[in-house]
């Protein structure tokens, strides 16, 4: 008997489930992480130009992430594949500023915590996908009802 989702079942899936908030707190976490590599780096050391270019790509990355964990936590259409891309690239840009600052000398535990962070971030994008396609697609049921919950 596969009937229909009622508005009452539809409200319930419109809400975002806890993997999704998870995904899109990690995302945001990462994309804050790298945000403040990038400021402890340009506020507290004199860089060469080489590492001042590589952190000019790597603050909008962060910021992207960001926005895109805020997007993914509040289960938005397309989110889980903003989150999962901005959280790849943002791991492949934090792993290389790592490398990069480890080889001339520079430690910093944000530098460390950030591939980590963009890695689980990454994973739980991907775990997200398919619930966040589910409450979207409730949302779209309920705003063709009539229904705007304003998520």
């Amino acid at each position: 008997m596969n009937q229909p989702p009622s508005s009452e079942t539809d409200i319930t899936a419109a809400q975002p489930p806890p993997v999704v908030r998870a995904g899109g707190g990690a995302v945001l976490a990462a994309g804050a992480l790298v945000l403040l590599v990038a400021l402890q780096n340009f506020t507290g050391f004199i860089l060469s130009t080489t590492a001042t270019a590589i952190l000019l790509v790597i603050t909008p990355l962060g910021l992207a992430s960001a926005v895109a964990g805020l997007m993914l936590m509040r289960a938005r259409a397309g989110s889980a594949v903003a989150g999962l891309v901005a959280s790849g690239l943002l791991f492949l840009a934090s792993t290389g500023w790592l490398l990069f600052s480890l080889s001339g000398g520079l430690f910093s535990l944000f530098a460390l915590l950030a591939p980590g962070v963009a890695l689980l971030a990454i994973v739980l994008s991907a775990v997200s996908l398919g619930p966040c396609h589910r409450v979207v697609k409730a949302r779209a049921r309920l705003a063709a009802q009539g229904f705007d919950l304003g998520m």
